[in-house]
């Protein structure tokens, strides 16, 4: 059985380059523009540049991880789902899946299809977990 899939690119971090620090730079002037008042409290509270484009890469790839996760989970759960139809349903569904062409093949729409044209299967699983 072989279903199509989209590949997810991973993100590879940039880490600190000069468009990123021209970048922070002007948000953090910004920031400080904003208050004239306070701006050197402003000044002195932010961070400095180089770690806080690091620490937005950690956000990031943390992230990625969580979304990633997300993804092989509702994978796995449509292979299950697929696996416990009969058959001759199993077929219907992976041509009903090849056959759109212009639907995008990730796990999302795997599983909206799953539950919309073929619920009573997807429901015994739901039920079952």
């Amino acid at each position: 059985m072989f279903i199509k899939f989209q590949r997810e690119a991973r993100y590879q971090p940039r880490g600190v380059t000069s468009q990123r620090l021209a970048a922070t730079k002007r948000k953090f002037k910004k920031e400080q523009e904003r208050l004239p008042l306070f701006a050197l409290e402003i000044e002195e509270q932010q961070p400095e540049i180089e770690s806080y484009i690091l620490s937005k890469d950690e956000q990031i790839i943390k992230h990625e991880i969580e979304r990633r996760k997300l993804i092989a989970d509702r994978w796995r759960l449509a292979r299950k789902i697929v696996r416990c139809m009969p058959i001759d349903v199993r077929n219907q569904v992976i041509e009903r899946w090849h056959g759109n062409r212009y639907m995008p093949k990730t796990s999302f729409y795997f599983i909206d299809m799953l539950y919309t044209h073929f619920r009573e299967y997807y429901e015994v699983i739901e039920k079952a977990a």
